[in-house]
């Protein structure tokens, strides 16, 4: 049987009064009630750090308190309890803290969730995350990895203050295993690995009286057999100020669960649906967001999609809107699916503002003349990504419909890997769309 040790230590030194906690376990036995007093015994003592050593430890709802880092070393791994019955009372996630101050979770070691043993099913119900943060102030997570979710990996839910870097996420175990998710403020994540089986990067925004804001993300790397860098679906208060810039986008290793066959020009299954997604369907509203220097390497079925639809209301009635975007240095040689990137919205719920600048992006070729002439339904409720409208879309490039000031700057636009028929851009009810220093590479009639 290994001794499992936790150490107490205060921030930058160890306190006078170090405190050891030993816990018989075999890698399965539970750790949880230990580790936990460990943490409370660190808070009630104004805070510290909490230290595991190296080995494997079972827990459930490890609960960080005001002041309290959890620190994993090198070779230490949380492994998730895999009975959601061993959550109940705390929130469910293998690490979380609720309404708590100055709480890190920092070290060389893992949280592993062990997903596998939930229901794999979407959407499957009691299902438990990696980390969950909750109404924190000033948040840390550096450098662990964590690996395995039942449901997405590591959520920042209406928290003030989040760091985020040097994390290395893999999540391929279940369903919806988002990589970072976040419904906070004054945000920064950087410098982390993401590969993830549904969307890497997902901004959201649940509470319609909370808006999600001052979130910068750089350096990353991201990989996904869903969308890439994403804001949505949920969208109910919506997002302000953001920025996410310097990131590389490439094909996921493996796609355990995604089966992306058959959707028009898909022939490899790891893939991912949208590199950039912007998605404000449920009332809130989008300004002031800026996606810059991204390179999307391989595995990117669509570069960009732009929506704004009418999914749901805002509670006070208040119309939606999407304005103040900029999109610009990006290229793509990804040519995973002939479904054109596209900015639209429905009737009466207009995008606005919308600049393109500096886009190098070669796409797949393969359009023919009648996906040109084809009439695109408005699905004014469909769940919004790429194939949300069931078929290729009349450009190759970008389409775009019911938006206002949509500007084409230094775009350049190819197709590669077969005769293409559809134009580069095409417009459906649009004002102000303009197009200055622009490149497109003209369609050819396919060859019978």
């Amino acid at each position: 049987m290994k001794q499992l040790a936790f150490l107490i230590c205060a921030a930058g030194a160890c306190l006078a009064s170090d405190v050891t906690f030993e816990f018989a376990a075999d890698g399965e036995a539970p750790a949880t009630a230990a580790l936990q007093a460990a943490v409370d015994k660190a808070s009630a003592s104004g805070g510290g750090t909490v230290r595991v050593p190296a080995g494997k430890y079972v827990v459930a709802g490890i609960c960080l308190k005001d002041n309290v880092t959890l620190q994993l070393d090198e070779g230490a791994a949380l492994l998730g309890a895999t009975n959601h019955l061993d959550y109940a009372g705390r929130p469910l996630a293998v690490v979380s803290a609720t309404g708590a101050a100055n709480v890190a979770l920092v070290g060389k070691g893992t949280v592993d969730g062990r997903g596998w043993a939930a229901p794999v099913r979407d959407n499957a119900p009691h299902r438990w995350k990696d980390c969950l943060f909750f109404r924190c102030r000033n948040v840390r997570v550096e450098g662990v990895r964590l690996t395995s979710p039942a449901a997405w990996t590591c959520y920042f839910k209406e928290c003030d203050g989040v760091v985020a870097r040097g994390v290395t996420i893999h999540g391929h175990a279940n369903f919806n295993n988002d990589g970072f998710d976040i419904d906070s403020k004054n945000v920064l994540i950087e410098d982390c690995t993401v590969d993830s089986d549904d969307d890497a990067i997902c901004l959201k925004s649940d509470n319609p009286d909370f808006v999600c804001e001052n979130v910068e993300v750089r350096n990353c790397r991201l990989s996904s057999n869903c969308n890439f860098i994403k804001f949505g679906t949920a969208s109910r208060g919506g997002f302000r100020n953001c920025h996410i810039h310097h990131c590389t986008l490439l094909a996921s290793e493996t796609s355990r669960l995604r089966k992306w066959r058959g959707l028009p020009g898909v022939t490899d299954v790891c893939t991912g649906l949208a590199g950039i997604a912007l998605e404000m369907v449920d009332g809130g509203v989008m300004e002031k967001v800026h996606v810059h220097d991204i390179t999307m390497l391989h595995g990117v079925q669509t570069p960009v999609l732009v929506r704004l639809a009418r999914r749901r209301t805002h509670k006070s009635g208040a119309t939606s809107f999407l304005r103040d975007v900029l999109i610009e240095n990006v290229t793509s040689k990804s040519s995973a699916s002939i479904i054109a990137s596209s900015i639209t919205g429905v009737p009466g719920l207009r995008p606005q503002g919308v600049t393109l600048r500096n886009l190098d992006l070669t796409v797949k070729g393969g359009g023919r003349a009648a996906h040109a002439a084809a009439q695109v339904p408005e699905v004014e409720k469909c769940y919004p990504e790429n194939r949300m409208f069931k078929m290729p879309l009349p450009a190759y490039g970008f389409y775009v419909r019911h938006a206002d000031g949509v500007r084409f700057e230094n775009v350049k636009l190819r197709w590669a890997g077969g005769d293409e028929e559809r134009e580069a851009v095409v417009q459906d009810d649009c004002t102000g769309v303009t197009f200055t220093k622009c490149d497109f590479q003209p369609p050819v009639k396919a060859k019978r």
